[in-house]
């Protein structure tokens, strides 16, 4: 009968690695997000941006973003939404493993809420 052991420490280092990845997706996301807005406002945008004046605070939407007509603005934005999906996908995986654990532990009451 083979025994499956299992290395709490490495599964500890795999789960920091998974939150690891977790920020820099974020950070990644964040970054393609300003890069999507810089591109808009000195693209399509360009004559709008021009007439705000420094230090004007806007918020853009994603339907302004993906409403701009950029073909290359379209692309990024799509590789955007696509690494949001996998963050999640990831952060499911993980939150998977720590239900199953918690029920395996007994304690299925406080992963059910």
């Amino acid at each position: 009968m083979n025994k499956k052991v299992i290395n709490i420490n490495q599964k500890r280092e795999y789960e920091k690695r998974i939150l690891k990845t977790q920020e820099l997706l974020t950070k990644v996301e964040q970054n393609l997000f300003n890069e999507i807005i810089d591109l808009a406002t000195i693209g399509k945008w360009k004559k709008w941006s021009d007439e705000q004046e420094i230090g004007t605070v806007f918020n853009f939407t994603d339907e302004m973003l993906k409403e701009t007509g950029d073909k290359n603005i379209d692309a990024l934005y799509e590789l955007m939404d696509e690494l949001i999906r996998i963050r999640k996908k990831i952060t499911n995986i993980k939150q998977r493993r720590l239900t199953a654990a918690m029920r395996q532990a007994g304690n299925p009451s406080s992963v059910d809420r």
